[in-house]
């Protein structure tokens, strides 16, 4: 079964230029859900094309982390100025001067200005530190390439999966032996969902997409065993 969204989880709207979800469903010649269930669905594959890396962002992991590791170090070089009003000692004059200009400025809108910027300033450092952890779990992904692009494909194939099971057809891709095409009812079911996918998201042509179903598969097995 695809995995349940986490807090806040991206979604995005199915991609229904060319094909509505109803279509996809009479297209491929499986029962027609009542409304409540085709929302079910359009929001689970919804949920699954949130987790999508967009390549023209470059959110692969190394690139996610030194993006973390970047807001922590910005967070953390605020500290001087916030703590030039909120905590006693010794400051600079600059930052001290800095900090009584920040709290006037607020005051129209706060009402207590200096213990909304103290609150703000351990936030800050709440953020920095979290900010700091993930970019260490993100390290953990190196030396695994495609890793994260990896994830969201995988529960658009276990999406497929359970839409197979549901209509009683085997989960398998066919390698036809004479022309070495694939085929099946299972690719199938993967060229008519993925018309719902932004076109980015599918693989070129039938081929591409049965050798990624393959390892998507092969990938769901092996999570099961272990």
């Amino acid at each position: 079964m695809p995995r349940l969204p986490e807090s806040g989880q991206k979604f995005c709207m199915l991609y229904e230029r060319d094909c509505t979800l109803s279509q996809v469903l009479t297209d491929l010649d499986l029962p027609l859900p009542d409304a409540a269930a085709q929302n079910k669905m359009r929001r689970n594959l919804g949920f699954i094309m949130g987790r999508w890396p967009d390549p023209s962002e470059g959110t692969d992991a190394k690139a996610m982390a030194a993006e973390l590791q970047r807001l922590a170090k910005k967070l953390e070089s605020l500290d001087p100025l916030f703590s030039a009003l909120v905590k006693a000692g010794r400051h600079s004059h600059k930052n001290f001067q800095a900090a009584i200009l920040l709290s006037r400025e607020l005051r129209p809108e706060i009402e207590n200005s200096n213990q909304f910027i103290e609150d703000f300033h351990t936030s800050a450092r709440y953020v920095a530190e979290a900010a700091k952890a993930a970019a260490n779990k993100l390290g953990s992904l190196k030396g695994k390439p495609g890793r994260l692009a990896h994830c969201w494909y995988d529960d658009f194939t276990r999406f497929l999966v359970s839409i197979a099971e549901q209509n009683g057809i085997k989960a398998t891709v066919v390698i036809d032996r004479e022309t070495g095409a694939p085929r099946g009812r299972f690719l199938e079911l993967a060229l008519g969902f993925q018309r719902l996918l932004y076109p980015a998201m599918r693989p070129p042509n039938p081929k591409a997409l049965a050798k990624r179903l393959e390892r998507s598969l092969a990938r769901i097995r092996n999570d099961r065993i272990v």
